[in-house]
C-alpha cells in the first residue's frame, strides 16, 4: 500500500484520509490471518533451573515491556491508526501534517539498532538530513 501508483490507483476509490486506518486494519487482518493456524513447539523448548537467574530474566523481562508501553505513550495513538484523519475529514476540518518530533526516549535509543550513547550512533546522526535530527527545513 506504500507504492505511489498502488496509491494514486487506491485513492480514486478510497478518501485519503482513511488510508492509514484501512492499512491499520488490512494489517491487522493479515496478523491474525497468519496466527490463527499457528501451532505451539512440542517439547521444552528451554528451561530456567536456577532460582536466581529465573528471577533476574524475569525482572529484565518486565523492565522491556514497561519500556515499551511507556515507549507507546510517546505518540498519538490515534493519528498512529488513522483515526484522528478520519474524524478531521467527517467533521470537514483540515488534515495538517503533524511535525516530526524527538521525544524522551531519542536519548537514550536513536532506533532500534543503535543505542544513542554508540560512537556510530553518533557518526550517523551528522549524516541524517534536518528532518531526522529533530528540526525541519521547508
Amino acid at each position: 500500500m506504500a507504492r505511489p501508483r498502488f496509491k494514486e490507483r487506491w485513492t480514486k476509490l478510497h478518501p485519503e484520509a482513511a488510508e492509514r486506518s484501512t492499512f491499520v486494519l488490512a494489517t491487522g487482518i493479515i496478523v491474525l490471518a497468519t496466527m490463527y493456524p499457528w501451532q505451539p513447539i512440542a517439547g521444552m523448548a528451554w528451561s530456567m533451573e536456577s532460582g536466581a537467574l529465573s528471577i533476574a530474566l524475569r525482572v529484565v523481562g518486565g523492565l522491556g515491556w514497561s519500556y515499551l508501553l511507556l515507549a507507546s505513550f510517546a505518540i498519538d495513538h490515534f493519528e498512529l491508526f488513522g483515526v484522528k484523519q478520519v474524524w478531521r475529514n467527517y467533521r470537514s476540518l483540515e488534515q495538517p501534517h503533524p511535525p516530526f518530533t524527538t521525544r524522551w526516549m531519542y536519548r537514550f535509543e536513536r532506533d532500534s539498532s543503535r543505542p544513542a550513547h554508540s560512537p556510530r550512533a553518533a557518526r550517523s546522526a551528522e549524516a541524517r538530513p534536518a528532518v531526522y535530527r529533530g528540526t525541519r527545513s521547508e
